[in-house]
């Protein structure tokens, strides 16, 4: 096994299915939703293509799902510091992939991955939108090691600017996420490169990608690196 590999586990397959997948495969009498009303149709339109087979559609309502006026604000505000030669006309606010050219490193305790260069770069914009006053906004991440970064920032965010720990982002694991809906959702894939399968941890699971990709309601964030989708393996994304 060389270093870079996931340690292997028979029972990983197993571990790996969720209670109500299980339920699931054990019936043969299963009722399926065709109409989501969650989201913004754009937001939908890729989950609904790679998951659901084109098979779901869009309730009249969700083309009226806004972004937080407070929030849109700060964001643009914080497009035109961080990258002043972009269009603003040209930019969907509603679904934005943030690429950063960071490092992902792995724990040396509990081998959990994180990526220092993401939660530096996603700090600025918290600090840009603050406070998270009247509306939800959620952070998503594949690790606990990056769930620990981005927690450990927050403190110290609070402690500087005197803004309340309840009012700023929510901090969760994809895996924890089951059930929860945001107003704003930025996803932070932790990963930056594909060149082996074991590169892309969670990435290789379509149920962990779709739950991420399906929590926002009116705005979706999607912060990694656009490497990933150059590397060997990218076709497995």
């Amino acid at each position: 096994m060389n270093s870079g590999d996931e340690p292997f586990n028979e029972f990983a397959s197993q571990i790996s299915r969720s209670l109500f997948d299980r339920i699931l495969r054990s019936t043969e009498t299963k009722v399926s939703l065709n109409i989501q009303q969650r989201m913004r149709p754009e937001l939908w339109e890729f989950p609904n293509r790679y998951t659901y087979e084109g098979k779901r559609r869009n309730a009249t309502s969700t083309h009226g799902i806004g972004i937080p006026p407070t929030f849109l604000n700060g964001l643009n505000e914080w497009i035109l510091m961080h990258y002043p030669e972009q269009d603003m006309n040209r930019v969907n606010c509603h679904l934005l992939g943030i690429s950063i050219n960071g490092t992902m490193a792995r724990d040396e305790r509990t081998m959990s991955r994180y990526n220092v260069a993401n939660v530096t770069t996603v700090m600025t914009l918290i600090e840009r939108i603050l406070p998270v006053d009247g509306y939800t906004f959620t952070l998503l991440v594949p690790y606990l090691g990056q769930k620990s970064l981005y927690i450990e920032a927050l403190q110290r965010l609070s402690q500087r600017t005197g803004v309340a720990f309840e009012h700023l982002p929510k901090v969760l694991t994809i895996d924890a996420a089951q059930g929860h809906e945001a107003d704003v959702v930025l996803v932070d894939w932790t990963v930056t490169n594909s060149e082996r399968r074991s590169d892309l941890g969670f990435l290789q699971e379509n149920r962990r990608v779709n739950l991420g990709l399906t929590r926002a309601k009116g705005c979706l964030l999607s912060v990694g690196n656009e490497d990933i989708a150059s590397g060997k393996l990218s076709n497995h994304l």
